[in-house]
């Protein structure tokens, strides 16, 4: 292939809507371990919204979107994962396999993931722009684009069976999420769950809290309209959280007989939802923080409270996943009907309709928005 390739992508030049724009960037041909992928899809997340909204540090150009699925194109010198023609899932926590974390079975917290997102200064840069100016590939992935070039350690290689564009769902809200439950929590049949927060990774949430076997699933949001399709997911039970006031507390309680959860978990971003997910555990409970914080946000916790009950606080990271063995295995767990995917695709949008689906998820009016570049692959 020619050593440079055109393509059109979302690029961030500045925090708002308005600073998104989509432009022609060039790819360079793959070297070592990159893979030169054709993205089928690209779905829209919180983290890229973060951006865009300013409520995360961001330095522009920089093209958003890395919840992806697509077909490898033409791998580097060093590839060995994955060949031309495979249909691959994107993850933006690839991990270099050789550090401490690694090592102890912890990849989703690589110390050098960095490593893995671009090239060293050195070298030309794997995308720029006409006047060959670098533009930054977010999260290393940089998936809202007909094209992206990506470390194969942030890929996996699915089967040709597994429709391509639910699957991009699969690399980011939906193992996020449903590794909030398996991985980090461990949550176990019989057990209780509260859901703070009904998008995409919340849905995924209460997915893997069904087929976990949890007896009972509350989903807690202020949209009436999730909180409807959270039923549809597996919630048991739903509560219109309150602008004001803590009476959605109580009401999770309810449900339990005044006991309390067994497991909460916070997938909205703030401090408030995290002390709401405290605040509805039961003795011995533990409440998981999934959604993405901006700097400097600081919870507080009742400290006899959790003492005196020992209830615990932690955080997930990714579904404390490591992708390559778990995203086959949602793979399984779609194709056999447990884990609902297609449901979450809401609404399917063309790459000039990007600054649309982030207004749509700033509005909370979407579940998961996902660019469609080539739904039949």
């Amino acid at each position: 292939m020619n050593s440079r390739i055109l393509t059109h992508a979302a690029v961030l030049h500045r925090p708002g809507l308005d600073g998104v724009t989509v432009d022609t960037v060039y790819l360079d041909a793959p070297r070592g371990h990159e893979v030169l992928v054709r993205v089928c899809a690209s779905g829209l997340c919180h983290s890229d919204l973060h951006l865009v909204n300013g409520l995360l540090p961001v330095t522009g150009p920089r093209i958003l979107g890395h919840e992806i699925s697509g077909v490898v194109l033409e791998i580097g010198s060093s590839v060995t994962s994955v060949a031309p023609g495979d249909r691959v899932v994107a993850c933006l926590a690839m991990a270099c396999g050789q550090c401490v974390r690694c090592a102890a079975g912890q990849a989703n917290l690589c110390l050098h993931r960095a490593d893995l997102w671009s090239r060293p200064a050195t070298e030309r840069p794997r995308v720029t722009d006409s006047d060959g100016s670098p533009v930054v590939a977010g999260s290393g992935i940089g998936g809202l684009a007909e094209h992206a070039l990506v470390d194969e350690r942030g890929l996996i290689a699915i089967s040709p069976s597994m429709p391509i564009v639910p699957a991009a769902l699969l690399g980011c809200a939906v193992v996020t999420g449903t590794g909030a439950v398996f991985r980090s929590a461990g949550v176990t049949a019989g057990r209780s769950v509260a859901v703070i927060g009904c998008g995409g990774v919340g849905m995924s949430i209460i997915q893997a809290a069904r087929i976990a076997g949890a007896s009972a699933i509350v989903a807690v949001d202020r949209s009436p309209q999730k909180l409807t399709r959270a039923v549809a997911f597996g919630a048991t039970h739903t509560v219109h959280a309150a602008a004001t006031g803590h009476s959605h507390r109580q009401q999770v309680r309810d449900v339990t007989r005044g006991q309390g959860v067994d497991y909460a978990f916070e997938a909205v971003g703030t401090a408030q939802t995290v002390e709401d997910a405290v605040a509805m555990l039961a003795p011995r409970g533990l409440a998981t923080i999934v959604g993405v914080f901006p700097d400097g946000v600081e919870i507080k916790v009742p400290a006899r409270a959790m003492l005196t009950m020992e209830t615990r606080l932690q955080g997930s990271y990714m579904g404390s996943s490591i992708f390559q063995r778990d995203i086959p295995e949602l793979c399984e767990l779609y194709q056999t009907g447990a884990l609902l995917l297609d449901e979450m695709v809401e609404p399917v949008l063309d790459l000039a309709q990007v600054r649309h689906g982030f207004d749509l998820l700033t509005r909370g009016a979407a579940l998961r928005p996902v660019v469609v570049f080539d739904a039949g692959a």
